[in-house]
């Protein structure tokens, strides 16, 4: 017992400290005022199946940039829906908006990974910019993102966006992802090396200089990989590229799920990543997450366990802080969302052991 309780101790001090860092550190180089007035044509590349609920937000997000020098692919992936039909009515009034409709998904892909594979094959900018469509983007996020890469000779960028909530079950399990990453990561230690280990994305928002995409072939590289974003981001790093992560920008937004459901099914299919893609690194965090006050009361007493209550409530303080969430409902959802997050583990264990997941109305094995 006593040395799960120093454990616990070690733990929680090391997740204080990692999600003060991220607090104070939180995207300081990339908010700095541009060093240049350094401008290229972007490529937005975007993936789309079954979208029309959100392509219209993101499409009016991105004409309405200051940044002009732009052309906008979406890759309709076999929607069932009106996504074709939405994208063609905006590119009859915008020449740099083009439809690219979506072919039989190949033996060996993924659908998400083919659909930007083939959009980086017909993209003609400078930069890649591969964003989901429920993002939606602020004005002079493109500017900041191209000034940062060709400064910093960054070669792979990502955000995580700030993320919109609704429901109670959405404050139950979305805020879980930036509690897990604010806490694990040092963000800014991250961005000054290239250790894999060290390796976080979010494919919501991804941008790639074209040239390095092209001689790389990220996607095609992880065709088969659920979780391409981390996979890709783990590559680029071990073959000695610049990378950069950003969380919670005000510019970038998302909802990334609508409702509990949802949100279980897809965080069940990554959750492992967040820890080094080990399940018994996850289990073993999520001991500590549940018992870790009940190790350290029985060992060494109530003022420790007071001490260790309070040192969880500032990580969530931090996080949420940085995550630009509310403190509030996260104080108040905290226990539900440790709950849910027990509940993904085994949700997310539970599929890989079947090889089984479904995601966008299409079962995969794998």
């Amino acid at each position: 017992m006593k040395f799960l309780a120093i454990v616990s101790v070690v733990y929680l001090i090391y997740r204080m400290a990692v999600s003060f860092i991220n607090l104070f550190a939180n995207s300081r180089n990339f908010n700095a005022k541009p060093h240049s007035d350094f401008k290229k044509k972007i490529s937005i590349l975007v993936p789309a199946r079954n979208e029309e609920k959100n392509l219209p937000r993101l499409l009016d997000s991105i004409l309405a940039q200051d940044y002009q020098d732009f052309e906008l692919l979406v890759y309709d992936d076999l929607s069932t829906d009106n996504t074709a039909e939405i994208v063609e009515e905006y590119a009859k009034k915008d020449a740099r908006i083009k439809l690219i409709k979506g072919e039989k998904l190949p033996d060996g892909w993924l659908g998400k990974n083919h659909a930007c594979h083939n959009l980086a094959l017909h993209a003609t900018g400078n930069f890649l910019f591969f964003m989901d469509a429920d993002v939606k983007i602020g004005d002079g996020l493109f500017h900041r993102v191209v000034q940062h890469m060709h400064v910093f000779d960054v070669k792979l960028l990502s955000i995580f966006p700030k993320q919109e909530i609704v429901s109670p079950g959405e404050w139950m399990t979305v805020p879980l992802m930036n509690w897990i990453l604010l806490s694990l990561l040092p963000i800014p230690f991250a961005n000054l090396t290239k250790i894999p280990s060290l390796s976080a994305a979010n494919g919501q928002f991804m941008v790639f200089n074209t040239l390095n995409y092209q001689q790389n072939m990220w996607h095609e590289q992880h065709k088969l990989e659920w979780v391409e974003d981390i996979a890709i981001m783990r590559s680029a790093r071990k073959a000695g590229f610049r990378t950069a992560l950003f969380p919670g920008d005000d510019n970038l937004q998302c909802r990334m799920y609508h409702g509990y459901k949802e949100a279980i099914e897809g965080f069940s299919k990554n959750i492992n990543h967040f820890y080094g893609n080990s399940f018994v690194i996850l289990f073993l965090s999520n001991i500590f997450v549940l018992a870790g006050s009940i190790f350290v009361w029985k060992t060494f007493g109530m003022a420790w366990f007071f001490g260790y209550i309070i040192g969880i409530l500032a990580i969530r303080v931090f996080t949420s802080v940085a995550s630009r969430q509310s403190l509030l409902k996260n104080l108040i959802y905290h226990p539900f969302q440790i709950i849910s997050l027990i509940i993904i583990s085994i949700h997310s264990f539970r599929k890989q052991k079947t090889k089984q997941l479904t995601w966008k109305d299409r079962k995969v094995s794998f």
